[in-house]
Order: structure tokens, then sequence, then C-alpha cells
């Protein structure tokens, strides 16, 4: 049962729910991406948007916009969620620096994950196209050094029943958990893992009541075995709050803290629902943001502005940071980051180029890779007093760069140990035959790469009580430098009705590459989570699209001088200046443009952004283009305020245009927009 419970956060708490002080909340531009491998999500896209706030340029975006609010200036934050009859403890900024794991200290469960649960997850419970984890393969790990195992698994094959407090795992289940904590006598991840799916069962967003129940679930079945770790989820996306389906976007930039508000609630809710059974595992902490290692904290491009409840110095774009003032009654839990060092940190690609370079900021002079991100993080948890464990890590050999990307991931895991916040890592993966990085079938691919011997000794002497353990360290090595990349064609961005996977583009610079499943993709203008397509095959609709480093190559244009028409390019060669449209038969790139102005030779300017909001419209009349007729399309809503964009053609370009809202100024909606 579920009902309507208010839950406040005080402005006087140390929360500042912008950095800016605003009338109508933040609506901000979300990004979407897609992880291949093993079926997992994309990630990552949404750093895209803060390129965009830099003035960088950025691939191709799609949008929505979040529930908003107003904030009064006398008044506190009211926000209202449809969550579990039980009550959730409130955030309390002084809980952020209190430490919530007192356990084991140093780098003590490493390991892989074990696939094969939560393959083809849209297959529900049946296990077609899905496998149990093969026991002589967890016996091969484990005596490789492995005494951790992460254990995917969907919600449907741990559940019958959404909703339930009963576990009914799939066979195989039990039998692989007995083999690992039993017989291996190694430590047990348990994943709920829907891959692409995120927060859902039978293709339906869940409640944070669902979820509680889950573990519930979970918990009575396991939360008597010690070796059994708690993953409260993989990648948090989706599921229903606030009112709102498809709540927990992935790429979300939250600048008021709300949506990492109501995540700290599941996973609070979680935590109680566990300890409320006795049980006393350790309990591992995902975030939002695909729960990325280097953007756990923020990185200084998305998420609240946080009060220090010590010094009360402000702390903008915090990211997850919020998770912090978790509470444990056993002070065991730990939180999850992942991290592939590919340049799109997805595990999608071969080599390790990600370490010091991130695709999606790789433009801005500030731009820094997975291993800067990796210090901030640990800086983090440092601050905060907390615990990390990676439960994906994952680099790829590329021909010619074998050795120094193994000594990178050397390096990597040497930071980690050295900054003394780690407790475990677990390698991506095994029991995916079909997918490239497969430590079992393609063994021993690069397993040497990861240090999961030297670790596990390293646990198991000091465990003994041994008083000269083997320091770990890295082999002195200056091969760290990587070949310079090979040049790459330009890449063909695909028509309508060609598969768009590979190419992540569209020639048409106004649709989106649109993912229906794990075989299918295409360019399509808008595309809704669910979908029915005439072959009655739902749509995941998940947004691959962007712009490859050559896409102005691949589409044969050019951003475009000062003087010039930029209605085909729709971009400027000065990314300060922006595209304005004159008329049907002309557009300039412009600093800016005044509606109705007359130019030298008197001929009148229409001056819509090309990709910018040309009016506003209000809830109750449709929208109005600028000679006062109807003839617009409201295409987006947002609370207190709609987004006029005008249909017109210009050289076969249909408007709208694809967005992505980069600021509201105080008091008004000056929404900045930019084309893609």
């Amino acid at each position: 049962m579920v009902s309507w419970t208010l839950f406040r956060t005080r402005e006087d708490a140390g929360v500042s729910h912008s950095s800016l002080p605003i009338e109508v909340e933040s609506a901000e531009g979300l990004i979407s991406g897609n992880k291949v491998g093993s079926g997992n999500g994309g990630r990552m896209w949404g750093l895209a948007a803060v390129s965009v706030l830099l003035g960088a340029t950025v691939g191709w975006a799609s949008f929505s916009f979040p529930t908003q609010y107003k904030i009064g200036p006398e008044q506190d934050v009211k926000l209202v969620s449809l969550a579990a009859s039980d009550p959730v403890q409130e955030y309390e900024p002084t809980n952020l620096k209190i430490p919530n794991y007192d356990k084991k200290g140093g780098i003590w469960c490493v390991g892989l994950n074990a696939v094969g649960f939560d393959l083809n997850p849209k297959a529900r419970r049946s296990m077609s196209g899905a496998s149990v984890p093969n026991h002589e393969a967890l016996r091969y790990f484990h005596q490789q050094g492995s005494n951790c195992f992460r254990l995917a698994i969907t919600w449907e094959r741990l559940q019958l029943t959404n909703g339930s407090t009963d576990l009914d795992p799939v066979d195989g289940v039990d039998g692989v958990v007995e083999f690992v904590t039993k017989t291996l006598g190694a430590y047990i991840i348990i994943d709920p893992h829907n891959n692409e799916e995120g927060l859902q069962f039978n293709g339906k967003d869940v409640t944070r009541s669902d979820f509680v129940n889950l573990w519930k679930a979970i918990t009575n079945k396991w939360g008597s075995n010690g070796k059994c770790i708690f993953g409260l989820y993989n990648e948090p996306r989706y599921g229903y709050e606030d009112g709102v389906t498809g709540y927990f976007d992935p790429n979300v930039l939250d600048r008021d803290g709300r949506v990492i508000e109501f995540w700290r609630e599941w996973m609070q809710s979680g935590i109680d629902a566990i300890r409320a059974l006795g049980s006393k595992n350790l309990i591992l902490v995902p975030g939002l943001h695909w729960t990325g290692c280097a953007d756990w904290s923020g990185n200084y491009w998305w998420g609240e502005t946080i009060v220090d409840p010590d010094t009360g110095e402000e702390r903008t774009n915090q990211g997850n940071s919020r998770l912090a003032a978790l509470t444990d009654p056993e002070n065991f839990i730990a939180y999850d980051v992942h991290q592939y060092m590919d340049p799109r940190y997805t595990g999608q690609e071969d080599g390790c180029r990600g370490h010091d370079l991130n695709f999606y900021c790789q433009d801005d002079p500030g731009c820094s890779g997975a291993d800067q991100g990796l210090q901030t993080t640990i800086n983090w948890a440092k601050y905060y007093k907390k615990k990390l464990f990676m439960t994906e890590i994952g680099s790829y050999p590329e021909a010619g760069t074998e050795d120094p990307c193994k000594a990178k991931m050397c390096n990597y895991l040497q930071q980690m140990h050295e900054s003394g916040v780690f407790i475990g890592y677990t390698v991506w993966q095994f029991g995916c035959p079909q997918c490239d990085a497969d430590q079992w079938s393609k063994k021993p691919l690069n397993l040497d790469w990861y240090r999961i011997a030297e670790f596990s000794n390293l646990t198991k002497c000091t465990d003994a009580g041994g008083g000269a353990c083997p320091k770990p360290t890295c082999a002195s090595s200056s091969n760290t430098v990587l070949p310079a990349a090979t040049p790459q064609p330009p890449q063909k961005c695909s028509e309508p009705h060609e598969d768009c996977r590979t190419s992540l583009c569209c020639k048409d610079p106004l649709k989106t590459c649109f993912e229906k499943n794990e075989y299918w993709a295409s360019c399509r203008l808008q595309c809704t989570l669910g979908e029915m397509d005439d072959r009655n095959e739902t749509w995941a609709c998940e947004a691959l699209g962007h712009a490859p480093e050559n896409v102005t190559a691949a589409n044969g244009t050019t951003c475009v001088e000062p003087g010039e028409d930029c209605r085909s390019s729709l971009c400027c060669e000065d990314s300060a200046k922006t595209c304005f449209l004159k008329n049907e038969y002309w557009a300039s790139c412009m600093d800016n443009c005044t509606r109705g102005e007359k130019d030298d030779s008197n001929e009148t300017w229409d001056c819509t952004a090309l990709g910018r909001v040309p009016v506003d419209c209000d809830t109750d009349t449709p929208c109005q283009n600028s000679t006062g007729s109807e003839g617009e399309d409201c295409i987006a809503e947002v609370t207190f305020q709609k987004a006029c964009f005008k249909s017109m053609s210009s050289e076969g370009l249909t408007f709208p245009i694809k967005i992505i809202i980069a600021a509201v100024a105080t008091g008004t909606t000056a929404i900045t927009m930019h084309v893609f």
C-alpha cells in the first residue's frame, strides 16, 4: 500500500537548491546513450550538456523536462512523493561527514562479474537467451585469485510477482550462491541488474515500495549468509516516483537536488528494510549518472549546491553527494562506482584512451579522463569519510596498445589501493561468450591486467595476521604512452531506414538515432518508451545519437563564417555566434538579433535562433507565430511555462529543432537553446 507523504528539505539545513536565485526552477536537457556488451544501458552522454554550457561543440541531443516547482523567498521547499507508507529518515546535512563504514580496511574483495542471469532481460522470467554462470568458470577464476563474484540477475528472475516479499529465483541461482559462498568460500554480490530496462519489472516502472519489498525478500533468503553482499541496484534509472514514470533519468543535471533526494529516500528505505530484518551484510549503494566513478561527485558539471555542515562553504555541482548522508546502524555500507577506460566510458570500444581523455568534454582545456576522475572521487570519499567499491571496471585490448594499457591499469588500481577508500572491485565480465570482453570464452584475454591475485593474496596475508605482507606495487615502466590514434575515415551517418547502431548519427540532422532493441535502431524525430511499431514490437527508445568527431565531414557540411548562409549547416565557425533566421531564403551567424529589425537592404529579420525558443505561450492558448496568428506547436510543457517552436521549412529543414536547455535566468524564462 502506498500513500501521499510529505517530506521537506529545509533551506536552513545547508542545501542550496540552485546556484542562482531563481523563481522557476531550471529545466534541464537530457542526453541518453547506450552501453553494449552484456546489454548494459549507456552512460555519460549527459556530460555533453555541460559542454553546451561551456560553449564547447557537442553532439546530438534530445530533451525532456522534469517536474518543476516554485521556491518562495521565505518558505521551505515541500516535495510531494508517492512513496511507501513507512516513513523514511529526512535528509540531514549533519550526516554528510559521519562515517557509515567501520569494518575491514583495504581492498579485500576482488574478482569478476558473473553474467548470464541478466542476459536478454526482455525475455522476462524465461531463460531464453540467458544462462546460468558456469561452475567450472567460477572455480577457474577463484583459482586465479578471485575471492569475490558479482552475480548480475534481472528482477524478473528473482521474483514471480512484483511487490511481493517472497523471493522466487529461477533454477540455478541458489546453486551458484551456494557454490560460491560454501564450496569456494568466496563472497557473492547479489546484483539486481535489468540492464537497459533499469528500475522496471516486466517492462513497467517500479515504485519505491516495490524496491523495498524486493530487498525484504532477498534479505529473508540470504541475510544470514555473511558471504552475501547486497548491491542495491545496477546503474539505477527510470522507475516511478513523484507521480512520474521514468523518473530517474540517468543524465539529469539535477541543479536543485530534487532527483538525488528521491534516490536518497529509495536507498535509505532499502538499507532500513535490510537492517530491520537483522541482516549484517555489506550493502553497496549506487548513484545516478550510471553510478560512474569519474562523475560520481558531480565533477564540476552536474548536481546541486551543498553547504558544508562544518565550514559553511558552498560546494557546487555535487552530483551524488547527498547520498553521503545515508545512515546505517551496522556502519557497513560502501558506494558502488563503475569505470570503463574507453573515451566514452561505455565499455563499447577497445583501447584505453579514456584514462586521459573524456570524449564528451575533449574540446575543453580543463577536460580530463578517468584517472583524474578517480582522484576526484577519492577526494570526495575522503572529504565525506566514506568507502567505495568499484563493481564494474573494464579496459579491453586494442592492437598496439596492450603494454601501455596494462601499465595504465596497474597505476589506476594502485591509485585505488593507496587511497585507502576502496574496499574492492570486480572486473567486467565472464559468462557472455558473444561479447568481445568475455574473460572465460576468450581466456586468458587480459585478466592479468587487473592484479586480482595480488590483492586477494594481500587480504589472505592480512587476515592471517602476517606481519610482513607483500606491498602491492606497479613495475617501473615508462611505457604508458599510447601510440597516436589511427585517423578514421569520415563516418557515414544513417538514413531513416538504416540501422544506426554503428554510425550513432543520422544524415538528417533533425533526427536522433533511437534504439528499438539490441538488434535494431533507426533515425526518428521522436520516440516514446514502450511504444509498439507495425510489427507489434516494443521500442526501448534509448537515444543513441550523437555527433561523431568528424560528423561535419560525414554529413558533408561545414560550419559557416559570418556573412554566409547558415540554413543548411545550422552552425557557426565562431562558436560564440548563433545562426539567426532572416527569412525563408537566408540565415546568418550573428552575435544577437532583434525580431523585426531591418538591415541595410531595408529587409526585416525574423531573428528566430535556429534552435532557440522564439516565443512563449501560456497553457490556455495555442502558440502563435511572430504575426500573432496560430500555427506553431507547443511541443513541451514545463510547470508555469510552455515553450513554443515554429513549424516551418527552410531548405528542406523542418522545425522543431532538437534542443538542450542550458539556462533559466532570474525572474524570467530566458531559456537558451542550441542546435545539434
